[in-house]
């Protein structure tokens, strides 16, 4: 979290990392000597090392195991055919991983996070030019079998218009993300339908309990006191506002891009009995009026859709809302800094794209930056930094 006077800006936590560990049996060689798994094997350990390396196991499509050295794994990659790593390493990218899950090409049992971590490794070894040269060599001797059905979903950026980070590109896509039926998220969000990270203070703790947590954190980091005015930008369903007008008195004004989720939480307010209290509008950030003024300001999970280029007016007119002294909270995901000049790591992301799986189907018009880009942004606005927290392992 980042706590700037006249401003707060960042937050983010993350579940505490439950491990997997699994073992398993090697089964007999096949004793054909299938030349196509030798092939794969030695693609396997340029772009993951050797087994003994490896906190994970692979299994291949002859039912052929390699384990870690210690016979234990964390989880396991299970390989569906040779075409699927030809077509992998000769588009390597983000992307065709993510898709080549969904169709199945491949399948990951048991601890999720470390086969993420593995691929991230992958990705920085395909970097080296040498590296991928052998790759390629070695992945044009496997077959390429069929050819690829697409994977489930839209391709959602080939769906929005207009310059990125304008008004009308930046309804288009919340709508397009929040828009598709509030049921839809009362499948696997909280009762409160708090969209983004929660804080979960023990290992026991349900969703409820830990949203409940970061709703009370984000109050107690900006101070609110009974009487004061709070704006939520980016109000999402409602959450925040609610909780912050039942539980420290304050009035509180939301704003979002969604239209059904400033519907349900019309509804909610109505029904708490906080009417008088709360308000909720469909407005974008730059045109809230300056002669609206509050005391505290929260930005929970939006930032990530403001856009670098955007960070001026964002902070501008939060600072313009904001009364002298006031502060703003900002939650958000942030991003490593990677070094623009080196050139294997030029290369890695210009092979992987990082990122563009989210942006075609999660986000796609969302940005992640580094934090250091987030604070000087809020600073060169005028605010001052009183505060950064980040909300990872417990």
């Amino acid at each position: 979290m980042l706590e700037f006077l006249q401003a707060n800006t960042k937050a983010a936590h993350v579940c505490p990392e439950v491990r997997s560990n699994q073992t398993f049996v090697r089964p007999a060689v096949n004793q054909n000597g299938d030349r196509t798994v030798a092939i794969a094997r030695q693609i396997v350990a340029e772009l993951c090392g050797s087994p003994g390396e490896r906190s994970i196991a692979i299994r291949y499509w002859d039912g052929s195991m390699e384990l870690p050295a210690d016979g234990v794994a964390s989880c396991t990659l299970v390989l569906r055919g040779p075409q699927v790593l030809r077509r992998l390493l000769l588009r390597p990218s983000e992307l065709a991983f993510a898709e080549a899950y969904l169709r199945n090409d491949f399948d990951i049992v048991g601890d999720m996070e470390a086969a993420v971590a593995i691929a991230f490794g992958a990705a920085q070894r395909i970097g080296s030019p040498r590296t991928l040269a052998r790759l390629a060599r070695l992945a044009l001797q496997l077959p390429a079998g069929p050819q690829t059905t697409a994977a489930p979903g839209p391709a959602r950026s080939n769906l929005l218009f207009g310059h990125a980070h304008s008004r009308g590109r930046d309804a288009a896509a919340i709508r397009r993300h929040y828009d598709v039926g509030n049921d839809f998220y009362r499948l696997w969000l909280d009762q409160r339908l708090v969209y983004s990270c929660a804080y979960f203070e023990t290992e026991a703790a349900d969703i409820d309990t830990a949203q409940a947590a970061k709703l009370e954190h984000i109050c107690r980091k900006l101070r609110l006191r009974p009487g004061e005015r709070l704006l939520d930008i980016g109000c999402g369903w409602g959450g925040l506002i609610t909780y912050a007008a039942e539980h420290h008195g304050v009035e509180a004004v939301g704003i979002t891009l969604s239209v059904e989720q400033a519907s349900l939480t019309r509804e909610r307010i109505a029904a708490a009995g906080l009417s008088g209290r709360c308000r909720v509008e469909v407005c974008d950030y730059r045109d809230i009026p300056d002669a609206e003024q509050f005391d505290k300001i929260a930005s929970v999970g939006m930032v990530e859709h403001v856009g670098h280029r955007q960070f001026p007016a964002y902070f501008g007119h939060a600072y313009r809302s904001l009364r002298p002294g006031g502060l703003l909270f900002t939650q958000g995901i942030v991003r490593a800094p990677v070094d623009p000049v080196a050139p294997r790591a030029w290369l890695g992301r210009r092979l992987w794209h990082e990122d563009e799986f989210i942006y075609r189907y999660v986000f796609p018009n969302g940005e992640l930056v580094p934090l250091a880009h987030m604070i000087d942004a809020a600073e060169q606005t005028g605010f001052e930094t009183r505060d950064v927290e980040s909300l990872r392992e417990l």
